[in-house]
């Protein structure tokens, strides 16, 4: 079905649930309310309100006003709502699925959008504020700064996936490019996320960091991986969310994308760098216009409550050097699930060298000469000769 009527994401679900018919997986099954119903709200109900964010704004900021202008449309879908919920069993998953502005409507290496999804557990969806709080997220800041930065694109549509959630005794993402796959299950605590690296096939390379998954699991993530980049003529890195079901042990796909773009690898830009260290943790919002030399190699954490953080970076737009991200706490609703926004950057400035640090890790003293290399998946910083990692 065509994005234009249901949003990007649900059409490639679409695709993705057809597609399974032939294949080694599964795709939960789902309904999906059209965009067209939130253009008509908004004829109803007037303009949303106006894009405007703080200075320094968190990726989950929405613009004032923008959750109570949605709270009237659970009552304005009841019908479909009501009629959605009772086809799917529950618990439901609650999913956007934005229809894309025409600057990048087609394009192949879009980046991520809203990532905004929510386990309804059996909900009323016609009486919480689960919807709102969803379609909200359509103008969320993380959303503007990866599809619309100059602000232009205001009147924003979608559609909403209404979506079985199967119990799953694991969930994850795997990422393959034709020479390995990737694997990361229970991945929303940084502590407790297990990496699993694998030949094509889906054995596993020397020792892994969790029991989650079995060996059948990696073999399945593999073969579904190679149906996967199949079906996009074997072009660029496949990304997939899957979930294996408690009961059955099946594997269910919720997601796939093809990734475009030579220096874009899983985790880390491909490539290589150099510079002087300087960690930014504990440094103020305010200080993201001092910031930002070409020869600096900055540290700072993926997402921060009171301080700087890489989200407040790049929306300030003063990016040059090269960024090493701390994967910090849990993946709630923010810059979505936790490679988007590194995704996102390595896409926008692949002059830049992206990479991303384990939770709590600190390379080294400010001032300490570094050198970056990755092959997308494996990073290695050397500071003044000495391998750190």
């Amino acid at each position: 079905m065509s994005p234009e009527l249901v949003g990007h994401k649900a059409s490639a679900l679409m695709d993705l649930y057809h597609l399974a018919r032939d294949c080694s997986f599964v795709v939960p099954e789902f309904c999906v309310l059209p965009a067209a119903l939130l253009g008509e709200f908004h004829q109803l109900h007037g303009p949303a309100p106006r894009l405007s964010y703080p200075e320094f704004p968190s990726p989950g900021d929405v613009p004032e006003g923008t959750v109570d202008y949605f709270r009237p449309f659970t009552s304005f879908a009841r019908d479909l709502l009501e009629s959605c919920a009772a086809r799917i069993p529950h618990p439901l998953i609650l999913r956007t699925s934005l229809v894309l502005p025409p600057a990048v409507g087609g394009r192949e290496d879009i980046g991520c959008g809203c990532n905004s999804t929510r386990l309804a557990e059996g909900a009323d969806l016609t009486n919480s504020p689960l919807v709102p709080e969803l379609l909200a997220s359509f103008t969320k800041a993380y959303t503007t700064w990866s599809l619309d930065p100059m602000l232009q694109w205001s009147e924003r549509t979608g559609g909403l996936i209404v979506m079985a959630a199967h119990p799953f005794k694991a969930l994850g993402a795997a990422w393959m490019d034709g020479e390995q796959l990737v694997v990361e299950a229970d991945g929303k605590y940084p502590p407790r996320r297990e990496r699993y690296h694998c030949d094509p096939d889906g054995a596993a390379k020397g020792a892994v960091t969790g029991r989650s998954l079995a060996e059948e699991d990696l073999k399945a993530l593999a073969l579904a991986c190679q149906e996967i980049r199949h079906w996009y003529d074997d072009q660029g890195l496949v990304e997939v969310e899957f979930g294996f079901g408690l009961d059955d042990s099946r594997l269910y796909l919720v997601q796939a994308r093809c990734w475009a773009g030579e220096r874009s690898g899983p985790f880390h830009t491909i490539g290589h760098a150099q510079g002087r260290l300087r960690d930014l943790h504990d440094v103020a919002r305010d200080t993201c216009s001092q910031l930002g030399q070409s020869d600096e190699v900055l540290v700072l954490p993926r997402e921060s409550s009171a301080g700087l953080d890489c989200f407040t970076l790049v929306w300030s737009g003063t990016l040059t050097g090269s960024l090493l991200i701390e994967d910090t706490g849990a993946i709630a609703h923010g810059a979505g699930f936790r490679n988007h926004l590194a995704r996102r950057l390595m896409e926008r400035h692949p002059e830049l060298f992206i990479g991303q640090l384990p939770s709590g890790w600190r390379p080294g003293p400010d001032g300490a000469g570094a050198r970056l290399y990755s092959d997308g998946t494996h990073l290695s910083v050397e500071l003044d000769g000495r391998t750190a990692t």
